[in-house]
């Protein structure tokens, strides 16, 4: 069966006139039209109600001889396929044939773990030149380099005054566009630094509480301390835990901040406002205005970038593409305001950037133009 049959197919079970055998050939070839990278890709506004209706139709009529999971893949799958032939019909004036491949002859490489730390005389120790297994030691911290795009700080090593008191200092990790890196802190928490990103601590936790200072993104596994919480510092917001596991996106360049929870519990205050948010919750503060919006997270779509690919769910393009900038070290200009269309999807974040722009271009309502490290996005 053409995937051209199974669209008529398809849409004659729509239009309910499909009999129980063209049903069951609908159920054997969904696995031949499933499309790896595409399937979650979603629609713009402007064709939601076919996305409803699709739904609707197999809420109503469809026998559930699979289980829920599948019954969604094969939902998704039919509905891209379906719109991606409405898209072709009335876009195919402007959309070449060839678009993808004149995508894939431009190699713009993903990013990789590269950091620099910051010693708080200012002198730079470029972390991805350390040899793996290398213990460093600069003026007052002392590092080991546990594997590729991994360092590990020695809590016992600090600075000392003349009267013997130990004077932590600050440090400070930075990624680079194209960048990533994991830190173990003095305390023993991990965090996994997104591209873009910086992260200040100290060589030495002490007092009442452990306080990091972060612009960008970051996931921490806090070490449990009941005695010392720990703060994030960002954006005029602050986080405070005890022991938890949470993601912080924080650029300057995004409309707000968000602070996605995974295990435990943290509290999120933002000037005279704060709330308390549980797992799978989200705190959304707005860059230009006090106050805390919380709701459900997309922890898939929030930690995509942890786990290694791009994940968006109903997002506009301005949001995507500066994931992307971050990541492959791009500029990006725009010739298309296409400020009322969404988008969804996962791809891999280290394949070359045509792979996640040719995904995009299969919906049919944007282009892409690359010249050396410039992407054009276009209608």
């Amino acid at each position: 069966m053409t995937k051209e049959e199974y669209l008529i197919l398809f849409n004659k079970y729509l239009a309910g006139e499909a009999n129980q055998d063209e049903i069951d050939q609908i159920y054997a070839y969904e696995d031949e039209f499933d499309l790896p990278h595409q399937a979650e890709l979603s629609l713009d506004a402007h064709h939601q109600e076919i996305e409803a209706r699709l739904i609707r139709g197999f809420n109503k009529k469809i026998r559930f001889k699979q289980n829920l999971k599948r019954f969604y893949q094969f939902s998704a799958a039919a509905i891209l396929l379906l719109c991606a032939s409405f898209f072709i019909i009335i876009h195919n004036h402007n959309t070449p044939a060839n678009q993808p491949k004149q995508l894939a002859k431009h190699i713009i490489i993903p990013g990789s773990n590269k950091a620099v730390l910051t010693l708080a005389s200012g002198k730079t120790i470029i972390l991805n030149d350390i040899s793996d297994g290398h213990i460093a030691k600069a003026e007052n911290v002392t590092l080991k380099k546990e594997k590729k795009g991994l360092v590990k700080f020695d809590m016992t090593n600090t600075g000392m005054a003349p009267s013997g008191i130990s004077v932590p200092e600050m440090v400070s990790i930075s990624t680079p566009k194209g960048g990533q890196y994991q830190v173990v802190l003095p305390d023993g928490s991990h965090v996994w630094l997104n591209a873009a990103s910086d992260l200040k601590f100290p060589t030495k936790f002490t007092g009442s509480e452990r306080k990091v200072i972060l612009n960008g993104e970051a996931y921490f596994e806090v070490a449990k301390n009941k005695l010392m919480p720990f703060k994030v510092e960002f954006n005029k917001q602050e986080v405070t835990v005890l022991g938890t596991h949470f993601n912080i996106r924080s650029y300057n360049d995004d409309p707000e901040s968000q602070t996605t929870l995974l295990e435990g519990s943290v509290k999120i205050a933002n000037g005279k406002f704060s709330r308390i948010i549980v797992p799978g919750e989200q705190a959304v503060c707005k860059n230009t205005e006090q106050g805390i919006l919380v709701s459900s997270a997309k922890v898939d779509d929030v930690m995509g970038w942890k786990n290694g690919y791009f994940s968006f769910h109903r997002s506009d393009i301005r949001s995507i593409m500066r994931q992307a900038a971050r990541w492959y070290d791009i500029d990006v200009v725009y010739q298309a305001n296409l400020v009322d269309k969404i988008y969804g999807g996962r791809v891999s974040r280290f394949e070359n950037i045509s792979e996640l722009l040719k995904n995009l271009e299969l919906t049919g309502t944007i282009h892409f133009k690359i010249e050396g490290r410039r992407v054009t996005v276009m209608e």
